[in-house]
């Protein structure tokens, strides 16, 4: 996974004052994670309503955990091989999944 920072949005912060929560929530999105693993999608579902989608096949509701903290939503997913030792093949991966989107105070 790799991560590119496309604008530096420090040196304006020094020319506004009550802006540093956009500032703090541009430099955010201006990380582009280039990882398009799990694939997932956003629908819109009400006004100011929306709901997450997320590809997580061989994981369970128990392995993932989702939090929402500073506007930052991050869904983790974690599997331990609890039946590996039945396995003939695996083609389903069990790696661990890390995703984190940023929202914004009107969303629910």
């Amino acid at each position: 996974m790799t991560q590119y920072d496309l604008i530096n949005f420090d040196p304006f912060r020094n020319f506004s004052i009550g802006f540093d929560r956009m500032f703090n929530s541009l430099n955010e999105v201006s990380r582009i994670n280039t990882s398009n693993f799990p694939p997932y999608n956003i629908r819109k579902v009400g006004k100011g309503k929306y709901q997450i989608e997320m590809a997580l096949a061989g994981f369970t509701k128990s392995d993932i955990e989702c939090e929402l903290q500073e506007g930052v939503l991050t869904i983790q997913a974690k599997k331990e091989n609890k039946d590996s030792d039945n396995l003939i093949h695996q083609g389903i991966a069990s790696r661990s999944v890390v995703e984190s989107l940023l929202c914004l105070n009107t969303s629910k």
